[in-house]
């Protein structure tokens, strides 16, 4: 007895097997795309949501900063009420110095502080933002909304981080 191949059977096989290994690959792929995608994401909303928190939960390092010795940004003396000689300074910061203190990566974030009417607040006649409002080209787009006390009223500060 000898061994046969039937040429259309092995061609057949052949093709079923290296459709199904493509189609394994395709799968893979695409998952680890999508899982890299939501990590990525999860970090960025965690930075997010860690930088807002840390402007109106705490003073800041040094309590007392100034822009020539300061470490951290913290805009309050008292969790969530805003002390107004640090948000002046924070406003009148460098903008690239304030990224790179409140966030460790390379997105830019937009900040608003507005009444509860929706009027942006004035702090010593500047509006109280910073940063670039994200434009249609922007993606990751993720906003973190917080309350505060801000001259015996309520406010809200809108913070976005986006790339």
């Amino acid at each position: 007895m000898k061994a046969q191949i039937w040429s259309m059977d092995f061609v057949v096989s052949v093709l079923l097997f290296f459709i199904t290994l493509g189609l394994l690959f395709f799968a893979w792929n695409y998952t680890n795309y999508k899982s890299t995608e939501q990590i990525m994401f999860n970090n960025a909303e965690r930075m997010s949501l860690t930088a807002s928190d840390s402007l109106i939960r705490t003073p800041g390092v040094p309590d007392d900063w100034n822009l020539d010795n300061v470490i951290s940004i913290g805009l309050v003396d008292k969790e969530y009420v805003i002390n107004e000689t640090k948000a002046a300074m924070f406003l009148g910061m460098d903008y690239g110095e304030a990224r790179d203190m409140l966030l460790d990566v390379s997105y830019d974030f937009y900040f608003e502080m507005s009444g509860m009417n929706g009027d942006i607040i004035s702090i010593n006649g500047t509006n109280a933002t910073k940063g670039s409002y994200p434009g249609s080209g922007a993606s990751n787009v993720i906003p973190a909304k917080r309350y505060a006390v801000y001259n015996g009223g309520i406010v809200e500060i809108s913070f976005m981080l986006w790339n």
